[in-house]
């Protein structure tokens, strides 16, 4: 599981720059400017926690930070992932 996290999600690649599908899939909507103030619009007519509010791909910067937590992101998939949740 480890290995398919790192190769889809983000990782650092041999010329040292960001990579993974999940993170290069974000950042290019980060530099589309529809997508860009569609989230800007979301977020002022939004509460903080609406589900609107929320980017649903996440934010690359985020993802870069919260790549090397694979614990975090085992526990989480074996508290939620499991038939009784769906």
């Amino acid at each position: 599981m480890l290995h398919q996290y790192l190769t889809e999600v983000h990782y650092v690649n041999s010329k040292g720059e960001d990579a993974g599908v999940v993170f290069s899939e974000q950042m290019s909507k980060e530099h589309n400017m529809d997508l860009l103030v569609n989230r800007l619009m979301r977020k002022y007519l939004y509460p903080e926690g609406h589900p609107y509010s929320f980017e649903a791909g996440g934010i690359a910067s985020e993802i870069i930070k919260d790549s090397g937590n694979i614990s975090e992101l085992t526990e989480y998939r074996r508290k939620y992932f499991h038939l009784n949740n769906m």
